[in-house]
């Protein structure tokens, strides 16, 4: 019987998966600045500083709102996956690790494999919850590896032809 290392677990909160997070909240602040010096007195007759308080304001909303957007989606992207988990309600594959491509280090395409039929695919530059550790930044998953992976399928999809790999376990 072999013998799994538990490697990566999307229920679990991993800070590499929120990495994303900053840019929409420091581009909300820079909005938050906008408004409190817009309408102010032009700096120089030749200066754009500080912006119209339209402009402040079209800045600020549309920046928010994408951020709550980009938020709320991983936030209910990693609920379902805690869901899942704490259900058993996703699928299990194990087996010899096929069909393996890795994505160059300089990205524009996804890494992608197979496991006993079922095919995954992912990259370093997707935003989700899901794995999405590559061999070319120090990715656990090789050719020549035998894995036990946890998936669901997209809830996008209704053919699981993209799943999202929630549970990565190496064999020692």
């Amino acid at each position: 019987m072999p013998q799994y290392q538990l490697i990566f677990n999307a229920a679990d909160f991993q800070v590499n998966n929120w990495t994303f997070m900053p840019v929409p909240l420091i581009l909300t602040v820079v909005g938050i600045f906008l408004i409190k010096f817009s309408g102010k007195p032009k700096v120089t007759w030749y200066s754009n500083w500080p912006p119209h308080p339209i402009f402040a304001w079209f800045f600020f909303l549309f920046v928010a709102s994408i951020s709550v957007v980009i938020i709320g989606l991983q936030v209910n992207q990693w609920l379902e996956i805690r869901a899942a988990v704490a259900q058993h309600n996703y699928h299990v594959v194990n087996g010899p690790v096929q069909d393996f491509k890795p994505m160059p280090r300089e990205g524009h395409a996804e890494e992608s494999f197979s496991v006993s039929g079922v095919r995954f695919s992912y990259s370093d530059f997707e935003v989700t919850q899901g794995f999405r550790n590559t061999e070319a930044y120090g990715g656990p998953i090789h050719a020549n590896s035998r894995v036990r992976l946890g998936y669901i399928c997209r809830p996008s999809e209704t053919d699981c032809s993209n799943p999202l790999i929630i549970k990565v376990e190496i064999e020692k």
